[in-house]
Formats: structure tokens, C-alpha cells, sequence
């Protein structure tokens, strides 16, 4: 390949790493203004308004292909379990912020990629070597040091927070299973589908009316959504997964940052040094998977 090749590449490379940091940003935003609801309004209202706004989201995107393309289905009972899946994961999210600080839980929800490659052993049978359950060790060991178990009040939160991150993991190994039959297109829209529709369904039993201000950030919690989701698959359309995905810990950082600006938390000594052995463990698995897919 000639010079003149590589900077296009090399560009697009580079871009498709800052959008998947932008991304990982307006998921941060997304938890931090779930948490700041979370004080006033019921966890089923600030679901719905994640659901609701971020399938008109997607409508506004929908056009480019058409609604009939996007609503076209093979598995619908399989879309629509995964999509109730990521409906239960918001409702626990949320619920779980109002007694963990944001980068605890951001930071225990990084054990999700290295819940994928065990869960991907089990359910998919896929190949996982020594190295890369090393780093699954190494990760959950990071999750104790974080939570303590027995010392410390919110342990049974953090517990929770854990139970997140193992259904997070679930939810993308069905995303890879009906990736197999349906177009991401399709799989975004059901997403926004069944969320919004059942949400709709169960928030009139909880609604408490929302102020001018509280209407806007409930509207940003289905914008940021979708527009991260938007983020995260145009930054994955420009740099390989193997270059992109390890920016994806970025949003520790961001939840830190938003979390002592809104809320005036600072994760302690014990959630740093989790935090970092998640990370480390997290970089070592996509390291050995990339070697692995470069070797194959």
C-alpha cells in the first residue's frame, strides 16, 4: 500500500476512536442525569423517557432506509426477548444509581466484555484460551476490590450493579446471535420498539408530572441514548473493533468527571485500584482475542 493510501485510513482510524469516546461520553451523561432524576421521579418514568425519546430518534434516522425495511423481522420472539432484556438492565441501572456513586457503577459494569468472553464459551462455544480467562480472573477480582464485600454499606448495591453487567453480557451475546438474521437496522428499531411500548404501558401507574426542567433532561435521557448508540456504530464503521473497543473504558473517566461536578463524589482508593485491575484485565483480553484473530 502506498503512502498516499494510509492517511485516508489513518484519518478515519482516528476519527472513528474520538467518536467512540463521544459515545462513551453521552452514556455517561445518559446515567448521570438518570441518577439526578432518580431523586425525584420514579425509576419506571425516567426508563420510559429513554425508551419513548430514543425510538422517535430512531424514527428521525429511519427514512434514509424506510420503516419497512427497518420493521423487517425473522425472529421477532428473539427481538423482542433481547429487547426486553436491555428494558430490565435500564430499570435496574437506574434503580442501582440512587444508591452508588457513577463511577462505581461505571466501573463495575466494565466487567461486561470480559463477561462476553466467558458467557461466549458457554453459550456460543467459542474458543477462549488461558490467557483470556486469566483476564475474566483478574477482572472479577477487580470487582471485589472494588465492592468489599462485608465492608462497606452499599455492598448489596454493588452486588446489583454485578447483576447488571452479567445481563449486559447476555444481551450482547443475543445481539450477536440475531446479527446472524436481521440487519442492525431492524435490531435498533425493535429495541426502541418494545422498550417504548411496554414503558408506556406501566409509566401512567407511577407518573408524576414533570417540571419545564425536568421535561428537558428527560428528554435528553432518550437523546443521549440513541445518540450514543448512533456514535458507537459509526465509530465501529471506521476503526476495527479491535482499536475502537478499548476507548470504550473511557467512560470510567467521564462518569468520574460528571459524577464530582453534579454530585460531588470521588471514588476512593479501593474503587481506583478495581477500576484499573478491570481495565488492565479488560486491554489484555482484546490484546490476546486480537493476536488470536491475526494469528488465525
Amino acid at each position: 500500500m502506498s503512502n498516499t493510501e494510509n492517511p485516508p485510513r489513518d484519518r478515519a482510524i482516528v476519527v472513528g476512536i474520538l467518536l467512540m469516546m463521544a459515545a462513551m461520553l453521552l452514556f455517561a451523561g445518559l446515567d448521570a442525569i438518570g441518577k439526578y432524576l432518580g431523586r425525584s421521579y420514579d425509576i419506571v418514568e425516567i426508563t420510559w423517557a429513554r425508551y419513548f425519546f430514543h425510538f422517535l430518534f430512531v424514527l428521525a434516522l429511519v427514512p434514509r432506509h424506510g420503516v419497512g425495511f427497518a420493521a423487517r423481522v425473522r425472529r421477532p420472539w428473539i427481538q423482542a426477548a433481547r429487547a426486553s432484556l436491555l428494558l430490565v438492565i435500564s430499570l435496574l441501572s437506574f434503580f442501582t444509581l440512587r444508591f452508588l456513586p457513577l463511577a462505581e457503577m461505571t466501573a463495575i459494569n466494565a466487567t461486561t466484555p470480559l463477561l462476553v468472553t466467558a458467557l461466549s464459551y458457554v453459550v456460543l462455544k467459542e474458543r477462549v484460551g488461558l490467557r483470556r480467562w486469566i483476564a475474566v480472573a483478574i477482572g472479577m477480582v477487580g470487582v471485589l476490590v472494588i465492592i468489599r464485600p462485608g465492608l462497606n454499606t452499599i455492598d448489596h448495591a454493588a452486588f446489583l450493579a454485578l447483576v447488571v453487567s452479567v445481563c449486559y453480557a447476555a444481551y450482547q451475546i443475543m445481539t450477536r446471535w440475531v446479527s446472524g438474521f436481521d440487519s442492525p437496522e431492524t435490531t435498533i428499531f425493535y429495541t426502541g420498539l418494545v422498550g417504548a411500548v411496554v414503558s408506556s404501558a406501566l409509566v401512567p401507574w407511577v407518573w408524576t408530572p414533570p417540571t419545564p426542567e425536568a421535561w428537558l433532561l428527560l428528554v435528553a435521557v432518550g437523546l443521549l441514548g440513541g445518540g450514543g448508540h448512533y456514535l458507537l456504530i459509526q465509530a465501529l464503521k471506521r476503526a476495527p473493533a479491535s482499536v475502537a473497543a478499548p476507548f470504550s473504558y473511557s467512560q470510567i473517566l467521564w462518569a468520574t468527571g460528571l459524577g464530582f461536578v453534579i454530585f460531588g463524589d470521588l471514588p476512593d482508593g479501593w474503587t481506583i485500584v478495581g477500576a484499573l485491575l478491570i481495565v488492565g484485565a479488560g486491554l489484555y483480553a482484546w490484546q490476546t482475542q486480537a493476536v488470536f484473530a491475526r494469528d488465525a
